[in-house]
């Protein structure tokens, strides 16, 4: 499933089946935190295209989100959530 799919099923309310279900690293139980940090993500990143310049610089920041998901690194997800934050928010 691409990123933008998984923006689209997230503003519908439906879970990503990758990124949203219950994996054995989370003990087999859906997580709140990350339900809650996924969706955000998913709002603040919506809109943004492969035609704006700083989509791969955001993809790239995303799957370091996803990579620490699947990985159950909280502090890791938070740090590469700032890193898309800024890149939206156009700060350094």
């Amino acid at each position: 499933m691409s990123y933008l799919e998984l923006i689209s099923k997230l503003r519908q309310g439906k879970p990503s089946q990758r990124n949203l279900r219950p994996t054995p690293q989370l003990g087999g139980t859906e997580s709140q935190p990350w339900l809650k940090a996924w969706r955000e993500l998913a709002a603040l990143t919506y809109g943004i295209t492969g035609n704006d310049p700083r989509f791969q610089s955001i993809m790239n920041a995303i799957n370091a989100c996803d990579e620490a998901y699947l990985a159950n690194n909280w502090s890791a997800f938070q740090q590469a959530r700032v890193m898309v934050e800024q890149m939206v928010s156009g700060k350094p």
